[in-house]
């Protein structure tokens, strides 16, 4: 299976620099909820970090059927 290339660069690439995002977005709503600076649903904590974990199984796939298979 070819992996998809956009602008000249792997998908991995991209997909990691999506679940870097995410992860601190995840991590800096958490933080800065739990030190009441702002008021954010935890679901929207909780919905970031499913969304940070599906991003990352993703991204892990293409690594290995680019590396391995």
């Amino acid at each position: 299976m070819p992996i998809p290339i956009i602008w000249d660069k792997p998908i991995t690439i991209w997909l990691g620099i999506l679940v870097f995002c995410l992860l601190v977005a995840t991590f800096s709503i958490g933080l800065l909820r739990f030190k009441r600076i702002i008021r954010v649903s935890i679901n929207v904590h909780r919905n970031l970090g499913i969304l940070t974990i599906l991003a990352a199984l993703v991204h892990g796939y293409f690594a290995f059927v680019a590396y391995f298979l």
